[in-house]
């Protein structure tokens, strides 16, 4: 029989990330806490548009599939967004992601000015949930979890 000290202590090895792999490129990767229903999209560098349309669209796919309700975006490494695909990130797929369940979204600030701009424009017409910006992934990890978004 196990104590209650030997109890806890399994519990938080319970509690130990794990995280599913989706898409992992060098430009990105992309992973599941099925834990606590979260998306990463980590930026490594720049992604041409088809892969930057293909990350989003895994992104997506997994919020439908796995009832995901947080989002998290380290941008540190991401530079430029064609226009193009900014117009279609903001018109066509936050607003799919809101409605397939998304409520809470952290981004990781990225070094490029760009980038900054273009997160600000995608944030400025999304009104129906909580955002934070957090200077590293495990400050923006621990925002979205504390308080979980329940479906």
């Amino acid at each position: 029989m196990l104590s209650s000290c030997h109890t806890k202590n399994l519990k938080v090895f319970k509690h130990t990330q794990t995280m599913k792999k989706l898409l992992d490129e060098h430009y990105v990767l992309v992973q599941l806490d099925e834990e606590y229903n979260i998306i990463e999209v980590i930026w490594r560098k720049f992604a041409m548009s088809r892969q930057y349309r293909q990350t989003i669209e895994t992104a997506y796919q997994a919020i439908v599939e796995y009832n995901v309700t947080g989002w998290l975006s380290d941008m540190t490494h991401a530079s430029v967004v064609a226009m193009e695909d900014q117009h279609w990130m903001k018109n066509v797929m936050i607003p799919k992601g809101i409605a397939a369940g998304i409520a809470k979204a952290a981004i990781v600030k990225s070094e490029d000015i760009n980038s900054q701009k273009f997160v600000r424009s995608v944030e400025s017409g999304m009104r129906s949930f909580s955002s934070g910006h957090f200077a590293s992934i495990e400050e923006a990890r621990e925002w979205l979890k504390k308080e979980t978004v329940l479906n």
